[in-house]
This record gives C-alpha cells, structure tokens and sequence, in this order.
C-alpha cells in the first residue's frame, strides 16, 4: 500500500498547468514527463533525475549533469540506469538508457533507450507522448512552472528489495534570470 505525500510549497494549483504535446494534444505530464532511475541490483534502486521526451520512439532530453551521472553508472554496470516510463493506466516500466550525447557547454543532453517500448497485447511499438518546444525565451517575470519529483521515497520492499514510491507534480515559479549564454 503505497500513502501520498503532503504537498510542497510552491505545487501548483491541480488543473493550472497543462502540457501540450507534439500531437497538439493536452497531455497529462506523467506521459511525456518521467523519472530517470538507477537500479545498480536487482534490489536496490534511486531517483537520479528528470527527463522529457522528444521523438517518438523514446529518445528524450535531460540535463547534462544527470546524463553525466548516469554515464558514470552505467560504465560500473551495464543496463543499470533507465527511464520509468509511466503507461497510461498509471503502471511504470522501467526501460534502459543505451547512449547519451551531452552539450560541450550548456546543462543539456539527448538520450536514447536501449529498447522501443512495446504493447505486449498488440505487439506494435508504443509512441511516446512528445512535449513540443519553441525556441522563444519566455520574458522575464513570466510564469513558469517545473514537473518534478521531489516527494519520492525508497522504502524496502519486505523482501530484501527496495521500492520507489514517486509522486511528481507541477511546481509554480518565476523566472527571474535567463542566462543565453553558457
């Protein structure tokens, strides 16, 4: 039985903020938005950070400090860092990293699953729901607003494992700064 953690500071009003992805579709975030996690054994597992995606077929943006990271981990083993993509009828999967390619400068990456996910019943791949960008700056003082997860928890599983417990949300901000450069 998993229990929801109380709310944050700064969590945005339930409803105020939609994304819209590539399809011109409303979309909940938990499916264009998604947890990036290690599992260095089949016991354990941590949240490492956030990503996005970005095609179709899974390949997706992070921060390059995350990406960095989940290198390092992934030279120590194999397989062990991934995506908990989140299916529409609210169960995770876990699907592997295989490649990074990190910004020289800025905190960005792309990365690529080692595996297209799968309808198992229809055996067709699944497409991931895609957040459409633009590469106009928002204005200083404009709203804005972050899906994260700061309310996750690791808890042993009773059986020697561990479970992540993940609630992300929408956090309300302003942007104060924006740095074009670097």
């Amino acid at each position: 039985m998993t229990s929801t953690l109380s709310p944050l500071p700064g969590t945005a009003i339930a409803g105020s903020w939609r994304m819209h992805n590539a399809d011109a579709e409303s979309a909940d975030g938990r499916l264009a938005a998604f947890a990036i996690l290690s599992r260095p054994t089949a016991n354990t597992i941590a949240l490492i950070g956030t990503g996005f995606y970005l095609q179709p077929k899974g390949g997706f943006a992070t921060a390059a400090h995350v990406a960095m990271e989940a290198e390092r981990l992934l030279a120590e083993t194999p397989d062990s860092v991934g995506i908990a993509h989140t299916l529409k009828d609210g169960r995770s999967v876990f699907l592997p990293i295989w490649k990074f390619f990190t910004h020289k400068t800025a905190d960005v990456a792309f990365g690529i699953p080692r595996y297209e996910l799968v309808n198992d019943s229809a055996e067709t791949a699944l497409r991931t729901k895609v957040l459409s960008l633009t590469s106009q700056a928002p204005s200083i003082g404009s709203s804005i607003s972050t899906w994260a997860y700061p309310l996750h928890q690791v808890t042993d599983d009773g059986s020697g494992g561990q479970v992540l417990q993940l609630q992300p949300d929408f956090y309300d901000g302003i942007l104060h700064e924006l740095y074009e450069e670097r």
